[in-house]
């Protein structure tokens, strides 16, 4: 046998029993309080129910036969946003949710929703949530009341919700403006890199405004978009493409519901900046940054039309009151923002007091208010339409302001911002968030209705 061998042989019959006893009584001597404090908290997250299976059970959604029920988001005041589909067409009238098997005793009604088989659309439910506490449980079921055919004021369960609180953000009651009404509108917006990332011809990045995260991108087709608007059904979007065509630009086509581009309009564009369709949907605005003008488009057939064409210098951006009879051209170059009456198309008015290099537009839900970002000042400034003049700032320091977008339900303002997005309480006009990741050279924004 070997000394190294023998050695080792020697050290472990030497320990025997009375070796292991000692050594035992020696490590709880030196751990005992280490072992007695981490008793001490096993025992405190015990009772506070840290353990229990309700805490580690997962956000779920199991759909009924026939429907799609997932991405499941509840909040601090019981509010829970799905994405819902169905198999058979159907037009929701109601929604509500229960926390047994039984159809819950009030429905909340909603402007009628015709929905498609192919067709996804995100519902708000109000769920009957005990506490309000971050991870509490809520396990129930979702109801809608429909209409098929020529039969009214069916019930269906939609499925079984298992979903813990994951936030305070608040979510859309219903839908205002012009987009189709649905309970939970306005879950995604679009917004243009005009430089891009990941590419140098630029993107659009699709916001989910529940969790103010970027979810997705779309790369193909672009060369450095600017303005984006999308229609009131949702149906399609156009987006100024600044250098396609090339060179002159082009407005492009892009389907939502796959987020593909479907077309693009060549004719009539130089430099095109801006687009927003009109609250009829008949018609769409375009600036033309490079000739100083204003296209019409007719959007039953995504021709060029008309122009509009005296009283601008350098149009960037441009917004339609919700009742359609004026629209706002913010003109980078002459500092102002021009009143086109729509019924005549032709500028009636300036706003110049408060204007520095404006880069977008919008107006509030009501019309009475319009915000106007000025990239030359680094703010967005709030004007009174009654009286076209500006009454107040929304938002201070923000050097790369360009384009901006209402919520849905008029709540927040999504304000482009170059590198980020700012979000901008209308009930305040503070800056109450930024949304920092994707973006570069953010330009135009939209809500998905």
């Amino acid at each position: 046998m070997t000394g190294k061998a023998s050695r080792g042989l020697r050290r472990r019959v030497g320990r025997g029993p009375v070796g292991h006893v000692q050594s035992a009584m020696e490590y709880l001597m030196t751990y005992s309080w280490s072992i007695l404090i981490i008793a001490i908290v096993l025992g405190a997250l015990f009772a506070l129910g840290t353990f229990n299976n309700a805490s580690f059970s997962s956000t779920t959604c199991t759909a009924s036969s026939g429907y799609l029920c997932q991405s499941p988001v509840l909040n601090t005041t019981g509010n829970l946003l799905v994405t819902f589909g169905t198999s058979s067409p159907m037009t929701i009238t109601g929604i509500g949710c229960s926390s047994n098997a039984s159809a819950p005793s009030s429905i909340v009604s909603i402007t009628p929703t015709s929905l498609q088989p192919s067709e996804e659309k995100s519902l708000v439910f109000s769920c009957p949530v005990a506490g309000n506490n971050l991870g509490t449980t809520f396990t129930g079921q979702l109801w809608v009341v429909y209409n098929h055919g020529v039969q009214s004021g069916l019930y269906a369960n939609i499925g079984t919700i298992t979903a813990k609180i994951a936030t305070h953000e608040g979510f859309p009651s219903q839908l205002s403006g012009q987009g189709t009404s649905y309970s939970a509108p306005g879950t995604y917006a679009y917004v243009t890199n005009y430089a891009g990332v990941g590419t140098t011809k630029g993107n659009v990045v699709i916001v989910n405004t529940a969790t103010n995260t970027v979810v997705d991108a779309i790369t193909s087709g672009f060369n450095d978009p600017e303005g984006v608007a999308i229609y009131s059904d949702g149906s399609r979007a156009y987006i100024t493409n600044l250098l396609g065509n090339p060179g002159l630009g082009n407005v492009l086509i892009l389907d939502p519901a796959t987020n593909t581009i479907t077309g693009a309009m060549t004719q009539g564009f130089n430099y095109p900046t801006a687009v927003a369709f009109s609250p009829s949907g008949t018609y769409a605005y375009v600036t033309n940054y490079g000739s100083n003008n204003v296209v019409i488009i007719n959007t039953a057939t995504s021709t060029v039309t008309g122009a509009i064409t005296s009283g601008f210098s350098s149009p960037y951006a441009v917004a339609f009151s919700p009742s359609g009879t004026f629209a706002y051209v913010a003109n980078e170059g002459s500092n102002n923002v021009v009143i086109i009456n729509t019924a005549t198309s032709t500028v009636v008015d300036a706003i110049t007091q408060g204007i520095n290099a404006p880069d977008g537009a919008v107006f509030s839900n009501d019309g009475s208010f319009a915000y106007v970002s000025n990239e030359g000042s680094g703010n967005v400034v709030i004007v009174n339409t009654a009286t076209s003049t500006v009454v107040g700032t929304a938002a201070t320091g923000v050097s790369g302001v360009w384009g901006i977008a209402i919520s849905p339900d008029g709540s927040f303002a999504y304000v482009t911002n170059w590198s980020n997005v700012v979000i901008i309480s209308t009930a305040t006009n503070t800056v109450v968030g930024n949304i920092n990741n994707g973006f570069n050279g953010a330009a135009g924004a939209a809500f998905y209705p």
